[in-house]
């Protein structure tokens, strides 16, 4: 959960313009924007927000920074109001206020250009969240505006004093020029040259390629090797496209866009792709790891759009698609099933509020069980409806984005822990990088491990893989448990953001190691020397590790082998809702 002090300061500056015909909702939404925006106008409908908006712009030459509205009023609807604003301004930023039983609406708008939404009734969690998402994105925009004007004033300031200036100065600027349109590292033109070509050309065809899961190549590898791979990767690239009829950029990260000219050969879109595709599946690229060359090949993820206005936002929206939906390849048609995933969002949404409510969030207990016999226990979490047992990975996210997923848990927390008070084994419970820096819930996890008395027997686990903000955080959150006498396990190891020299700050009791690296220790040899380094790093700090997705008697047998100290997976024990 982001800060109210983050958030301020990208709110401060900015103005706002509130249309909401309820009065009293008008009022008290007013009272909550005031403390973080340096302006806040109402309008009472969508025509008087309209005419404000109007007025601004013609006293002032310049907009609102923000627009927020509802949908539903009188005269002039919300999305009306949005329309006219995007006639004028179609990069004004709005965000709608809405209930969930218009979701169907705010796909639509969406796709409009809406910058995002807020459920009514507006809870200050969620309007920070927003805010503080949203007024970033303004103010980065309008410094890369800023940074884009101060390039072209010194352009222009250069090309008049070129021939008084030395050739020293002249380079100077050539390199500047080239660090402002160029990757370093690839050499290859960036987004910046990407952008000053689409912004003077109406329509292009785009494919852009993204490497799926580069960070976790980096993690293993380390990032100098993962750099060595990019710039492979591009020259790979430069060499498959033909250069008469295409031109290759390099975006952030790990991304890349091909575009496309208009004299090439009119083929169908996808016989293009599926050709790319097929040359960059079959390659085998080398890194240079420990002594050794290891062979690797790279899976990707293309979306693409041809001949279109916005091609790069589009070619986005299809390679989202095709990640949802572990395609390939997608290309961008406007008959993309966009309402039926926000549909599905709304039922899962349903779903999780009806189980909330009737009592069908329970945790599952899988086995966890030491190289001398001893038994502890996983708790997962669980939906069981209507006879079927839901997995986390089919509501977590959207209950992250529903506001719902605190709740769970707490429901997980108080569950286990009232489940364990009574028995005698350790048990662990799974916390993101969300639970751990909300100040309520650490407050709510005290109270609990208090009150069944469980300090001595419950374990942490926190998802390594989780997007951590500040890993300050962690740490504290770490110590203070452990001072309780709560033990911590750091989940998935091998998969994030922590590296060996992490876990000398961290200090955790377990690690997890990660289930994509054992699942393959009998079949692959980098496989079982990460987790032979990982084993033998953490016996040395006396961490205790702990082998997941045990699932077969080959795996057991070589986990023990390895000398880790405890085991988890279905050839043990599959969870079950009772111990």
């Amino acid at each position: 959960m982001v800060d109210v002090k983050a958030t301020y300061e990208y709110t401060k500056d900015l103005s706002v313009l509130y249309v909401e015909d309820n009065e009293s909702v008008r009022d008290a939404s007013v009272s909550i924007f005031g403390e973080f925006f340096a302006l806040v106008d109402s309008a009472i409908d969508g025509e008087d927000g309209i005419n404000k908006y109007k007025e601004k712009l013609e006293a002032e030459g310049k907009s609102y920074d923000l627009v927020i509205t509802d949908l539903n009023m009188p005269k002039v609807s919300g999305a009306e109001l949005i329309e006219l604003i995007h006639e004028i301004n179609f990069e004004q930023s709005i965000v709608v206020v809405s209930a969930y039983n218009e979701s169907h609406r705010l796909i639509e708008l969406i796709d409009a250009g809406i910058s995002h939404f807020i459920q009514k009734p507006i809870k200050p969690n969620q309007f920070i969240n927003v805010a503080y998402k949203v007024a970033k994105n303004i103010v980065a925009r309008s410094m890369l505006a800023t940074q884009h004007q101060l390039t072209k004033n010194l352009n222009e300031d250069l090309e008049s004093i070129v021939q008084k200036r030395t050739k020293e100065l002249h380079l100077k600027n050539e390199e500047l020029n080239y660090q402002l349109f160029y990757d370093t590292l690839t050499t290859l033109p960036n987004r910046n040259s990407l952008c000053q070509y689409l912004n003077e050309h109406t329509q292009a065809s785009v494919v852009l390629i993204n490497i799926n899961n580069f960070k976790h190549i980096n993690d293993i590898y380390g990032i100098p090797n993962g750099d060595i791979l990019i710039k492979d990767f591009s020259q790979f690239l430069k060499d498959t496209i033909n250069p008469e009829h295409s031109t290759l950029y390099k975006l952030s990260g790990d991304e890349f866009v091909i575009l496309c000219h208009s004299n090439a050969p009119k083929y169908t879109a996808a016989n293009k792709i599926q050709k790319i595709a097929e040359k960059i599946q079959q390659h085998v690229f080398k890194i240079a790891y420990k002594n050794e060359v290891i062979s690797t090949e790279l899976g990707i993820t293309m979306g693409y759009i041809c001949e279109e206005e916005n091609p790069l936002e589009k070619a986005s929206l299809a390679l989202s698609h095709a990640k949802k939906r572990r395609k390939l390849f997608v290309q961008y048609s406007e008959n993309l099933n966009l309402i039926e995933a926000g549909e599905q969002d709304f039922n899962t949404i349903k779903l999780i509020k009806d189980a909330i409510k009737d009592g069908e969030v329970i945790p599952h207990f899988q086995l966890i069980q030491n190289k001398n016999g001893q038994k502890k226990y996983e708790t997962l979490m669980r939906i069981e409806h209507n006879g079927q047992v839901i997995l986390p990975s089919q509501f977590l996210d959207v209950a992250k984005k529903s506001g719902d997923y605190e709740q769970l848990t707490r429901i997980m927390v108080d569950k286990s822990f009232k489940y364990f008070a009574n028995r005698k084994e350790e048990f662990s419970v799974n916390l993101s990088y969300d639970d751990i820096s909300d100040q309520e819930m650490l407050l709510y996890l005290h109270e609990k491990i208090e009150e069944y008395g469980v300090a001595k027997r419950v374990i942490f686990e926190i998802v390594e893989s989780e997007n951590i903000e500040d890993f300050t955080i962690v740490k504290e959150f770490i110590s203070d448990m452990q001072k309780l006498g709560v033990k911590i396990a750091i989940d998935d190891f091998g998969s994030g953001y922590t590296n060996y020299s992490y876990l000398l700050q961290l200090k955790p009791d377990f690690l997890k190691i990660d289930g994509s690296i054992i699942k393959n220790i009998d079949t692959c040899e980098d496989s079982y020397i990460i987790t032979q380094s990982i084993v033998d790093f953490a016996n040395k700090l006396g961490i205790e590790t702990v082998a997941e997705y045990i699932h077969s008697e080959e795996i057991y047998k070589l986990t023990k082998e390895l000398n880790i100290d405890n085991f988890q997976g279905f050839f043990l024990n599959k969870p079950s809702s009772k111990v």
